[in-house]
């Protein structure tokens, strides 16, 4: 079975960037949904900049299979609307509870790392992580300051929103 895994809006004639996985045992990172010039699109294969500035494509489907993946692929990127109508209010309970500390949520264990200082649950095919505070970046500054955040992450891979002092902002 061939999935798409991660997708990712893309900027310009871009519109998207997706990886695959094959029966959940082979990932494929790097396709590229690309508009033509007929409004159409087409999907990119991922590739790699040689020593001689050609790009070199990284993984070569053949013939039918060929036809069949970019099937897949275009379906799933043109169809795919992220869902966060229901996400916000969640990742915002969710992010509330990890912050005060409980143990439990919806009958889950919450992971915790760092001595404590990032806990982690995940729900559904949704995870939620608190900032960790010790990270050098804006976001580890501002967890130092006091400020609660709590990051939402689809499928293990498609971080789609923040929540900051109780205030869910999407990614996506």
């Amino acid at each position: 079975m061939i999935e798409v895994t991660r997708i990712r809006k893309g900027d310009g004639k871009i519109k998207a960037f997706c990886d695959i996985e094959f029966d959940k045992k082979f990932a494929v990172k790097g396709f590229r949904v690309v508009e033509n010039k007929d409004g159409g699109y087409f999907v990119g294969l991922p590739s790699k900049k040689g020593t001689d500035g050609v790009n070199y494509a990284m993984f070569l489907p053949r013939d039918e299979f060929k036809t069949e993946l970019e099937k897949i692929i275009l379906d799933a990127v043109l169809d795919y609307k992220p869902d966060t109508r229901k996400i916000d209010v969640l990742a915002v309970d969710v992010a509330k509870q990890l912050h005060a500390g409980v143990e439990r949520i919806m009958n889950k264990k919450v992971s915790q790392y760092k001595d404590g200082k990032v806990r982690a649950i995940s729900i559904m095919n949704y995870k939620f992580i608190t900032q960790n505070p010790e990270k050098d970046t804006r976001y580890g500054k501002m967890a130092q300051k006091g400020h609660d955040i709590t990051w939402a992450i689809r499928n293990d891979s498609e971080w789609i929103g923040k929540v900051i002092n109780g205030t869910y902002t999407s990614l996506v």
